[in-house]
């Protein structure tokens, strides 16, 4: 009966260590997901073939700051949005960002 039941406790063990590590795993190596820090913002966003990107973003700073993105579809010019600290947000456009950056204290 002991050794049923550490078997058992063994499999569920490692049936647990599966399924929260394989949606890490996953995560990581999703080529289609753009991740960058730059000062005290950091950003995400996804490149998933759709008309809209959506770009998500953290402050990591305690002070406002200024987050700069330039659009790779000439049409849209740069967006600068301010970011108080330790704020997170999101901003969406018809297009994928080609650079994004701390622009300084706002």
């Amino acid at each position: 009966m002991g050794l049923m039941f550490r078997t058992a406790a063994a499999a569920s063990a490692a049936a647990l260590l599966l399924a929260v590590a394989a949606p890490a795993a996953l995560a990581a190596e999703d080529k289609h997901v753009h991740r960058g820090i730059d000062g005290c913002l950091s950003w995400s966003w996804r490149d998933d073939w759709a008309w809209k990107a959506r770009m998500y973003y953290h402050n990591r700073c305690k002070d406002t700051r200024l987050l700069n993105v330039a659009w790779r579809a000439s049409a849209y010019r740069k967006t600068v949005i301010k970011v108080s600290g330790g704020a997170k947000g999101s901003t969406e456009q018809m297009s994928d960002p080609s650079s994004i950056w701390d622009g300084g204290r706002a």
